[in-house]
């Protein structure tokens, strides 16, 4: 079975109801294999939305310059960018043994838009400091994708 039906078919409910962002994983596979994407490469879209995204990543902008630079000064690739994984490295295989230990992103600003699922390509260590749910990690031999599912935790309601 195909590995993005796979995550459908866990998820088990349509793909309207939810949005899912990506990591080390070019948004664009999500968006082929028909989920629906916060993130994205886009040559326009409201500066509204960007301010509203940049939220999610503020923290880990603020870590590296670099990223900072590239998300403020330009923007088209409104991406989770992590200053642990290599700028520009959007193909996280599973060959690759890379781990996220310091994530920190606001999953409150991430729920504001609508996002529920965060497909990773990367194990992602603290996802418990970022409010998320660690649900299920997908593989098979016929994709080069590992995907680790993660699931925002309603932090507002629990308040």
């Amino acid at each position: 079975m195909d590995l993005f039906k796979q995550v459908e078919g866990y998820i088990g409910k349509p793909k309207s109801e939810y949005r899912v962002v990506s990591i080390g994983l070019d948004p664009a596979v999500s968006l082929y294999n028909g989920f629906y994407t916060l993130d994205g490469y886009n040559t326009g879209y409201p500066l509204k939305y960007k301010k509203a995204f940049r939220k999610i990543i503020a923290s880990e902008l603020e870590k590296n310059e670099k990223l900072r630079s590239y998300f403020d000064d330009w923007g088209g690739r409104c991406y989770i960018f992590v200053n642990e994984l290599e700028h520009g490295n959007w193909h996280y295989t599973k060959d690759k043994k890379t781990v996220i230990r310091a994530l920190d992103l606001n999953t409150n600003a991430f729920s504001e838009l609508g996002g529920e699922y965060i497909f990773s390509a990367v194990e992602i260590k603290n996802y418990k400091e970022n409010h998320l749910n660690f649900e299920k990690v997908f593989e098979n031999e016929k994709s080069p994708w590992r995907i680790y599912l993660y699931k925002t935790i309603n932090i507002k309601a629990k308040a």
